[in-house]
């Protein structure tokens, strides 16, 4: 039976993936003036996100335990990693291949942490584990920070420090990655304005 929990979780991470590039690709909609299939994109990714994705890896848990699954968990990060530049075109940098390495490497190594008893979970055992100050502690400080990203950084316009546009992340990848790329936007840059000019 472990192995529908394992398929159930693997489903759970491909709908979640797949969820997290449609929230991507709906600002790149915005971006580019199509807003109406930017919603439709925003509100799928959420339904997969946040709904299907999180029901199908709960559903696995039912079949095999957390040891077994905890290592697919950090496939998610591979996934995404492997599909974004063919659906996003978005590059990957040394940066991020340390990053994916470090999640997946956390996520695999936590089984070996795990407290070897199984306490048995009951109605007063939730309750008293959700009522504890840490707990608490935790919920406020994610509230605070979904709602300072909602309320406030999310209201940046686009090309901001907070909120950089497509091409400031291009311009800043070739400044730190090579001269020869970056004189390559300057060079692309003058001829924009100079077609510009001669258009006006």
């Amino acid at each position: 039976m472990w192995l529908v929990g394992v398929g159930l979780v693997l489903a759970g991470l491909v709908v979640g993936t797949c969820g997290m590039h449609l929230i991507r690709t709906s600002e790149l909609k915005n971006q580019s003036g199509h807003v109406t299939e930017g919603r439709i994109c925003f509100a799928a990714g959420m339904f997969l996100n946040m709904i299907l994705g999180p029901a199908l890896d709960v559903s696995g848990y039912a079949f095999a335990p957390a040891s077994v699954i905890a290592p697919f968990t950090g496939l998610n990060i591979i996934i995404s990693a492997m599909i974004a530049p063919l659906t996003l075109g978005e590059e990957l940098t040394h940066g991020r291949y340390i990053g994916i390495l470090i999640i997946f490497v956390s996520a695999t190594l936590s089984v070996f942490f795990k407290d070897p008893h199984t306490e048995q979970w009951t109605l007063e055992r939730s309750q008293d584990a959700l009522l504890r100050s840490r707990s608490l502690a935790y919920v406020l400080f994610f509230t605070l920070w979904l709602i300072l990203n909602v309320r406030a950084l999310a209201r940046w316009p686009d090309g901001s420090v907070v909120r950089p546009s497509e091409r400031s992340l291009d311009r800043s990848q070739a400044t730190c990655g090579a001269p020869a790329a970056w004189s390559q936007v300057k060079k692309a840059e003058l001829v924009a304005m100079g077609q510009k000019e001669s258009d006006e």
